[in-house]
């Protein structure tokens, strides 16, 4: 074959590096020509991995220089000695195995997998050659081949050479988009690849179990979440489920530890298909289940066998979220700052709910031949209701410095109504108004509701205006708005199953009776667990009495503790507020603005970092160390940057969002058109625009805090002369481009992401977040860069700051909206459609309004991705509907995301 290669490289008088193709016979040993190529191949890293010192690029490049530059047409004989070449294999015993890892689904006919790759971790060893050009957070586009790497291992025999191979897809974790590492280390597990018997037919015959679960219809809103979610701070959603006890059972049904990640299933249901027996339990609001179209039980576990569809239905009349585990969890979903939920873009799969064409990565999760059946008793099943009532502790706004006492009593007697905006961020409560104690909220905001920005405990109820918010899952971690109570730690799971139209009443209870509930529910898990092991009857057994405890009403004070020195002394007066059974909230002085107050905050949580905190005696400790501070901060010295950022004032995306919230939102207020004009006049400032915009990168700023929202910044100026005072918008905008920097009281802030928000915008710089922490003083475990007390100032704005903007605006998110042909329809109408389940070019479109599906196989739609064409085909379900035209923004050409909707059927 050597001779024979030479012989036609010769012939066609090629001189540089590229292959030639043999088949052999496996029985005669002939040989015939297959192909030749002509340039450099993904195999030569095997060639060089066994002819140590070889570089094949190297000799290519200054071949090519030879040939331009010398008379001998190239290089010369010398410089391509063959000899330290021509070692037999059995005399050099140096072996090698090149595997390429694509980002392909071998579970569906490799079709490509773009998306993002959200870990990418390699095995390093001095045998393995790694050639890839991936990271976290690399995205993996439908554009170009789904190469993402080689890996190119080497060993003195063979069969080490395979152990090797297998030992280095095993130890490497690339996770995010289906990838065919697994069907690699099935490979080097085959008998027949380990004996070298890998013919042209071996494939054929090849059997490969693909461990995972395809999404076929992902719902309204399914996600994955694991308890207990993030506790980062700074801003982080915590995730996780929003029924911690429905998700609990489900992950005990099935033989997990009761926080490992799961599904979480907002009202309407989802199918999935395994392509392995599953063993798998659903909990929570009561819907229908069935598996292969056979109705099954929920809070039991089940079997999925290999190759069966789950469905679970739409939540029925009451409860909101349903829970589905599976034996084992998802390994191969990788954790983002300690936890595998999904919150706001982050974590989970893909960082966002689960859509048709998702493929997830299962653990061994077959049921046990010998294993007991488990199922939940009846008595032990929560109960679900349209009316809740749901037990709290006042605070830490709850007394009539805020809320008026006869505000407070209606507050806690009235039956609030959860609205249609609710969402994992908040629950939205619509009632009576707040019957407030105050006309303002002084620096805070023109509302009464309005305070300076302060932390918010998880659970609190928000007063966002007149418009009590229970902060949830995904909540903001402080804001300026009051907080009136706090639900207690083991009520928050009813907090989850509340449904848009039903109704709630707050109860207050004392953080004795929030530990009873504790306990109580402790008392309910050994009661399941054991009911698990040995099942008996539970006839005699109360329905629902392991849940059941009843309190009446307990009005309390919130301020646990007040230090109010005396009238010649520096101090500050400081308040403890009840904030949950979970929380202080402490208070410095009034409610102004004061940098020698958030000095002192900033000693107090110095020294609090230094100290193991108690589980009781909370309070004494917390006491003590503002005691033992100093009274005064004069000399105190903080660590701090100063960081200079680019902004551009009064930029077209901040108008932008304006010109969208006047057209979608309200379209007159007082800070309408432009808030700076707004800013302007409402500080009294006679040269308008232009002297508010002065003003404001005049003076260097102070990070106050970072929270809110993902290590959102809050910013002071520390030049008094250029504080500027703003209301928030009213209601909020519904989109703010990322890097927006705005006012709201005498607090700037600038938006890490693309969000909501009500500040009043006046520029646009450089986000301070990274989502994978990349760049300069951002990392993997802190993807933010600022922190309390540093300095931001203004660099010097330009065009081509602008110009830079512009750039990263148009990556962060590029989609045209097309408008609509005739033949494009508003799939809203029509409650069938056929579904992309990829990223995308729309290649064909082979069918036309009118059509009907004759046929199961009918392809309706040809797209291309990483150059190959997949057929979107009619499917079962679809035969002898009508094509009524193509999803919005749907034509040749035109570039779809996994969920787009490609044609609209009847």
């Amino acid at each position: 074959m050597c001779s024979a290669a030479l012989r036609l490289c010769e012939h066609v008088k090629y001189a540089s590096a590229g292959t030639v193709e043999f088949l052999v016979d496996d029985a005669t040993g002939d040989f015939f020509f297959l192909e030749m190529n002509t340039r450099l191949q993904v195999e030569h890293p095997v060639t060089e991995a066994v002819n140590p010192g070889l570089d094949i690029v190297e000799l290519m490049i200054h071949q090519g220089i030879a040939q331009r530059d010398t008379n001998h047409g190239g290089l010369t004989p010398h410089e391509l000695q063959q000899d330290p070449y021509e070692v037999t294999p059995n005399v050099k015993l140096l072996h090698s195995i090149e595997a390429r890892i694509y980002c392909e689904n071998p579970a569906a006919q490799f079709k490509p997998s773009p998306g993002v790759l959200q870990k990418v971790e390699f095995l390093r060893a001095d045998w393995l050659r790694l050639e890839n050009w991936v990271e976290n957070g690399t995205t993996i586009t439908p554009f170009f081949d789904p190469l993402i790497c080689k890996m190119i291992v080497t060993a003195p025999t063979r069969p080490e050479a395979i152990h090797r191979l297998h030992r280095a897809l095993e130890g490497s974790q690339i996770y995010g988009p289906p990838n065919n590492m697994s069907y690699l280390r099935a490979i080097c597990e085959s008998e027949a690849f380990r004996a070298g018997n890998s013919t042209t037919a071996f494939l054929d015959t090849f059997v490969y179990t693909h461990r995972a679960m395809d999404v076929i219809s992902g719902g309204i809103e399914t996600t994955v979440q694991d308890y207990p979610g993030r506790r980062v701070g700074s801003g982080i959603p915590r995730g996780g489920p929003m029924d911690t006890l429905a998700f609990f059972i489900a992950n005990i049904l099935v033989g997990n530890s009761p926080g490992i990640e799961g599904l979480e299933i907002t009202l309407v249901g989802c199918k999935i298909h395994f392509h392995t027996a599953c063993t798998v339990a659903i909990t929570g609001a009561p819907l229908q289940a069935t598996i292969n179209g056979e109705v099954v039980d929920m809070w039991r576990c089940l079997i999925v066998p290999a190759g069966g569809t789950l469905a679970i239905g739409a939540i029925k009349d009451v409860g909101f979220r349903a829970y589905l585990a599976v034996r084992g969890g998802f390994p191969e979903i990788p954790e983002y700052l300690g936890s595998k939920s999904t919150s706001l873009g982050l974590g989970g799969y893909q960082g966002r709910s689960l859509i048709a064409g998702d493929c997830i990565a299962l653990a061994n999760c077959a049921h046990f031949a010998d294993e007991k059946e488990r199922v939940c008793p009846d008595h032990l099943i929560p109960q679900y209701k349209s009316h809740w009532i749901i037990y709290c502790l006042a605070g830490p706004h709850c007394d009539d410095e805020f809320i008026t006492s006869a505000g407070i009593e209606e507050f806690f007697s009235v039956h609030w109504k959860v609205t249609s905006s609710s969402n994992r961020m908040g629950i939205r409560l619509e009632g009576p108004p707040i019957a407030w104690a105050r006309k303002s909220g002084g620096e805070g905001g023109s509302h009464p509701s309005n305070i300076h920005d302060n932390g918010y405990a998880f659970g609190t109820i928000n007063m966002n205006g007149d418009t009590p918010v229970i902060l949830t899952n995904d909540g903001p971690d402080m804001g300026g708005y009051a907080c009136v109570c706090t639900v207690a730690t083991e009520e928050m799971w009813k907090v989850g199953q509340l449904r848009p139209g039903c109704t709630v009443q707050f109860r207050r209870i004392t953080v004795a009776q929030s530990v009873s509930l504790m306990s109580k529910l402790d008392r309910y898990f050994e009661e399941l667990s054991q009911t698990l092991v040995s099942p008996g009857p539970s006839s005699t057994r109360t329905k629902h009495g392991s849940l059941t405890q009843t309190f009446s009403d307990s009005p309390q004070d919130p301020k646990l503790h007040i230090i109010a020195p005396p009238s010649y002394s520096i101090r500050p007066r400081v308040v403890f507020r009840q904030a949950g059974d979970a929380a202080i909230l402490i208070e410095y002085g009034g409610l102004k603005l004061d940098f020698t107050l958030r000095a002192r905050i900033h000693a107090f949580e110095t020294e609090l970092s230094r100290r193991e905190l108690p589980g009781e005696d909370l309070l004494y400790i917390l006491v003590e160390i503002e005691i033992s501070l100093p009274d005064s901060l004069h000399d105190a010295v903080f660590p701090a940057r100063k960081i200079r950022f680019p902004i551009v004032l009064d930029d077209k995306w901040n108008r932008d969002a304006l010109e969208k919230y006047m057209r979608s939102q309200r379209d007159e207020a007082v800070y309408l058109p432009s808030n700076i004009e707004h800013l302007a006049k409402n500080n009294g400032l006679e040269g308008g625009a232009d002297e508010a915009l002065k003003l404001l990168i005049s003076s260097d700023w102070l990070v106050f805090g970072v929270g809110f929202y993902l290590g959102c910044p809050f910013l002071i100026p520390i030049d008094p002369r250029c504080r500027l005072v703003g209301q928030k918008m009213n209601p909020s905008r519904t989109y703010t481009p990322r890097g927006a920097v705005g006012i709201a009281g005498l607090v700037a802030a600038i938006y890490p992401i693309e969000s909501p928000g009500g500040y009043q915008l006046f520029g646009r710089t450089l986000p301070p977040w990274q989502t994978w922490g990349k760049g300069y003083d951002f990392s993997p475990s802190q993807p933010w860069l600022l922190r309390p007390f540093d300095q931001p100032a203004d660099a010097k704005f330009t065009r081509e700051i602008e110009l830079h903007l512009s750039w990263t605006s148009r990556h962060a998110k590029l989609r045209m909206e097309e408008p609509e042909s005739e033949s494009q329809v508003s799939d809203g109408l029509y409650t069938n459609g056929i579904t992309s389940s990829l990223s995308a070019v729309i290649w064909k479109i082979k069918c036309q309004p009118g059509d009907v599906i004759r046929s199961a196989d009918d392809v309706l739609v040809v797209l291309e991705a990483m150059k190959t064409e997949i057929n979107v085909e009619a499917g079962e379900e679809h035969v002898g509907h009508t094509v009524v035209g193509s999803g919005r923004g749907v034509k040749e050409g035109a570039t779809v995301n996994p969920g787009d909707v490609l044609v609209v059927l009847k």
